[in-house]
């Protein structure tokens, strides 16, 4: 126990200081003809009508930058590029990229080729559906916790009792490698270890500062919110932290972290 704790404080004063910083980038509002900035994983790939499924969905991502600027990963290699929407329309490209020879059985390039290609997509049930119909093409993507800050946008009670926080920036959860996360709770910074295995969630807060907050009635709240998690689903882009027995959930948007010191990849 003693080692997780001081795994935590050091985790804890690593992050604190960039959590309670002001951002510079403003908070993604919903808009239905976007697509929300949190880190889609390739759940499969179909070319010319034939399905593979992707047995290591991390590797294959893409995030969509309000800017107009997208990040992705492809197996071994990394890069970024413009990308376009236009109601259901998509087209994306040219890519900048590393360019590391990934092992034989990588989808680095079919992945590659299939963003490109792509002319629509589309959401539904929490999933991203980039394709092309006219050549049978379609990625399919799920989003992941990690890769984003989620702002805190409200609680909706199990008995229609609601809370708003005034400045959603003030309260955030990023969850990192290695099963732990951080939170922001207005002047108070935390974190702990976290499992997520489907649906279900546990956020176990290990250490949190004690300073007296503005507004200590929602800094509590929120908290509660956190450590009484039981699940979670995505719903537009948006992650859904639901509490047990029908208690209420709490809705989260996701404001994507800025990159610094990032190698610029070669044109490919």
């Amino acid at each position: 126990m003693a080692l997780l704790v001081g795994s935590v404080v050091a985790l804890l004063l690593a992050s604190t200081t960039a959590l309670l910083t002001p951002t510079h980038q403003a908070t993604p509002v919903p808009d239905p003809t976007s697509i929300p900035p949190v880190v889609w994983e390739l759940r499969s790939i179909v070319v010319a009508g034939e399905q593979t499924a992707v047995g290591n969905p991390s590797a294959y991502t893409v995030q969509f930058l309000p800017n107009g600027e997208l990040r992705l990963r492809a197996d071994c290699n990394q890069g970024s590029g413009p990308y376009r929407l236009a109601g259901q329309t998509f087209a994306a490209g040219p890519f900048r990229t590393t360019r590391m020879r990934c092992r034989p059985s990588s989808l680095d390039q079919a992945f590659l080729r299939g963003l490109e290609t792509a002319t629509t997509w589309s959401s539904e049930d929490g999933r991203l559906v980039l394709g092309d119909p006219a050549v049978e093409l379609a990625l399919d993507f799920v989003p992941r916790l990690a890769g984003v800050v989620w702002e805190w946008q409200g609680f909706q009670g199990g008995n229609d009792r609601e809370v708003v926080p005034g400045d959603p920036t003030a309260y955030t959860v990023e969850f990192l490698g290695a099963g732990q996360f951080v939170l922001r709770a207005d002047c108070n910074g935390g974190g702990g270890p976290y499992e997520a295995a489907g649906p279900t969630v546990d956020l176990r807060l290990a250490v949190i500062t004690e300073a007296v907050c503005e507004d200590p009635t929602t800094d509590r709240e929120f908290l509660r919110i956190v450590e009484e998690a039981s699940s979670f689903v995505f719903a537009n882009g948006d992650l859904i932290l639901v509490l047990p027995a029908d208690a209420g959930t709490a809705r989260f948007t996701a404001r994507p972290i800025a990159e610094e010191g990032a190698a610029t990849p070669a044109a490919g």
